[in-house]
């Protein structure tokens, strides 16, 4: 069950909040209390959140996945299915999240602000639905742990 529209992150380093919130259907405030204050002991995380704190909140939210990282052997986004979270390094070095949907990519940042300061674009107001992933550094993917590997 997915969202009808982008979610937008209203924080620094909110982007895996929002993927979440997209993926259950759940807004942006509602996903950061129910899956991330009992993964983190708190509401609020000002670093951001890894890998691993992902990773439990979508255990937290029910959802039986696992972390993949790209490689050699799988180096596209060929594997990544609709639903998948991925994981990226931006131009000015941030890490970020968007998910994969029938339309696109969901981005929690609005068009434009991935190329000034946090200061200037939070919160989000809208995000966006992206036609094509940006050519940003790709790090690892999420996805439901029956989920086919890449290859034979």
């Amino acid at each position: 069950m997915f969202s009808r529209h982008p979610v937008p992150q209203f924080g620094p380093m909110g982007c895996g909040i929002s993927c979440l919130a997209y993926l259950t259907a759940r807004d942006y405030a509602r996903a950061r209390h129910e899956f991330f204050s009992k993964v983190i002991g708190g509401d609020w995380c000002p670093c951001g959140y890894n890998g691993k704190a992902i990773l439990r909140a979508l255990w937290t939210a029910d959802m039986n996945w696992e972390r993949r990282r790209f490689s050699r052997r799988c180096p596209s986004t060929k594997q990544i299915r609709h639903g998948n979270i991925i994981a990226v390094t931006m131009p000015n070095g941030y890490g970020h999240y968007l998910v994969h949907t029938p339309h696109g990519w969901m981005d929690s940042l609005d068009p434009g602000a991935e190329d000034v300061t946090f200061e200037n674009w939070l919160p989000c107001v809208t995000g966006q639905v992206r036609s094509r992933l940006p050519g940003w550094t790709l790090r690892s993917f999420f996805c439901p742990s029956e989920q086919d590997r890449c290859g034979p």
